[in-house]
């Protein structure tokens, strides 16, 4: 029980991390001391590091307990979106521009668009 309690993602993929967990809550309850699947989800939540925070939100935040596949599930999207390079990209690629003309018009660059009025 203290293994379980101890275990951490580390370097493993989360579908290892979850199998781990999995394989030590299936040794447990064959030796008469099963883990309910609220506290086998909540062991893989507590053994994830900070960039899961949101997913671990969420999860943790439903009005109804997740089961242990669907936790996975979504905690294999987010590490699977979390690896994405293209993903850091997106928050980058935002620039804004503002300026005021010489006769009081002002303009503004968004990503590319221009909104507002432009006055020479």
């Amino acid at each position: 029980m203290c293994r379980l309690r101890s275990l951490k993602k580390g370097t493993l993929s989360m579908n290892d991390f979850a199998s781990q967990v999995q394989e030590i809550c299936d040794l447990l309850a064959n030796y008469g001391n099963p883990i309910s699947k609220i506290e086998q989800v909540a062991t893989v939540l507590n053994g994830l590091p900070s960039e899961f925070e949101p997913t671990v939100a969420v999860i943790s935040g439903s009005k109804e307990p997740y089961t242990f596949d669907a936790a996975v599930s979504l905690l294999v999207d987010a590490e699977v979106r979390n690896n994405d390079p293209l993903r850091l990209l997106v928050g980058i690629n935002h620039t804004t521009f503002k300026s005021s003309g010489r006769r009081g018009g002002s303009r503004s660059y968004n990503g590319g668009k221009y909104k507002g009025r432009y006055k020479p």
